[in-house]
């Protein structure tokens, strides 16, 4: 552990961050609402400690020495850090309130008709999703657990939730419309195709025969919310994520015409710091989810 004695003193360094990061007395003087005399009379006290010279002055300004743009940048990235901490902090201080993160599709569609029994059974907890199609860093978002697919990550829990199960979905008067009587009528069906995720087509067909056979006429998408708005109008037929799908196969609102699902060792995991256990509202989210999810072993994740 560091010794506080060897640290420099904080206000004359807070202040140096700031002259370093305005690359001017003056600027850093209305940043920290101070007087530019008071931002010099820092700087230098913070030179007088280090025995060193942190800028030099030009007919244009300042400009910092080698060894000095070197030591800010360090310093800017160590507060911005510390910054991001106490932003987490603060915003999970109430430990009643669990942040969730993941995708928006995932949790409108799968977590969400889940979250009923949740709540009933810790009504004291508040649940708050975030949805973001980044993957998550926990030193970097405001977020207390995230749910994303075959997590590379070092350092947290990872709870295997559920596997990829794709078939082709569409609406029932696409079977009579495009006469659907094998797979490979599919081949010449408007296919709804997600651009992140287009190699899902490619396996299943691959899966039924069909591999290298080209899909005629493609459609494709960023949002995977709008594939399955157009596959429910009766726009296309999509690669469908079964258990997202759920409640419109039970309802009937979508079929899937043809019986094959592919089955992916990759899929859906729980993640979150390992630290984050200390935390009730973590174990019990955990616990629950996974008891939901009655999950299997969980497969290999390769870090």
């Amino acid at each position: 552990m560091v010794s506080r004695r060897k640290l420099p003193p904080l206000n004359p360094l807070l202040t140096f961050e700031v002259a370093a990061r305005c690359v001017s007395f003056t600027r850093a003087a209305e940043e920290l609402c101070v007087t530019q005399g008071a931002i010099s009379r820092q700087v230098k006290a913070l030179e007088e400690h280090l025995g060193v010279q942190l800028f030099e002055r030009e007919h244009n300004g300042l400009r910092l020495t080698p060894g000095a743009e070197a030591f800010a940048a360090t310093l800017t990235s160590a507060l911005d850090r510390i910054n991001r901490a106490t932003d987490h902090f603060l915003a999970t201080r109430n430990h009643s309130t669990l942040i969730v993160r993941s995708y928006s599709t995932l949790l409108t569609r799968w977590l969400v008709p889940r979250l009923t029994s949740f709540f009933a059974k810790y009504p004291q907890i508040e649940v708050r999703l975030v949805a973001n199609p980044d993957p998550v860093n926990f030193e970097r978002d405001t977020c207390d657990v995230g749910i994303v697919y075959s997590p590379r990550m070092e350092g947290v829990e990872k709870h295997f939730l559920f596997s990829d199960a794709l078939a082709p979905v569409c609406s029932p008067t696409m079977i009579d419309e495009w006469d659907l009587k094998s797979p490979r009528d599919l081949l010449d069906v408007p296919a709804l195709v997600l651009n992140a995720r287009q190699a899902d087509w490619t396996d299943w067909l691959a899966m039924v025969g069909l591999g290298g056979q080209p899909l005629l006429r493609k459609m494709f998408f960023d949002d995977l919310s709008i594939v399955y708005e157009c596959t429910l109008q009766g726009q296309g037929v999509a690669m469908g994520q079964i258990p997202y799908l759920q409640r419109e196969l039970a309802e009937g609102k979508l079929i899937c015409p043809f019986e094959p699902i592919l089955r992916r060792g990759a899929g859906y995991y729980l993640v979150y710091p390992k630290q984050r256990l200390e935390f009730e509202k973590v174990r019990v989210f955990s616990d629950w989810l996974l008891t939901q999810c009655a999950a299997p072993a969980m497969p290999a994740v390769q870090t």
